[in-house]
């Protein structure tokens, strides 16, 4: 089952609500963030539970990366190659953010 939010308030009630096993975040939502929503969505959930994916069309440099961790991510995939890499993340081919 696939279900989407239009801004990042939706998103977090409609994640905390339905608990799925990914979650997909645009980290520039509107309302909250990727960030923020990561953050009190990992408080609740640990990642055996919800893998957090970020989607970011900026560049995944060591800091993108070092803040997404930070803010409970497991994996983190630039927009640009997104069905590719979500393709490889469901397959179990990506190294998560924990590693």
């Amino acid at each position: 089952m696939l279900e989407t939010a239009a801004d990042g308030a939706q998103a977090l009630e409609l994640a905390e609500q339905w608990a799925p096993e990914f979650v997909i975040l645009d980290v520039h939502m509107p309302k909250i963030d990727g960030y923020a929503i990561a953050r009190k969505l990992r408080s609740r959930f640990p990642p055996d539970a919800m893998k957090l994916v970020m989607m970011s069309g900026t560049d995944l440099d060591s800091v993108t990366l070092a803040g997404a961790k930070q803010a409970g991510f497991d994996h983190c995939i630039d927009k640009t190659v997104a069905i590719k890499g979500l393709r490889a993340l469901l397959r179990g081919d990506t190294p998560s953010l924990q590693d």
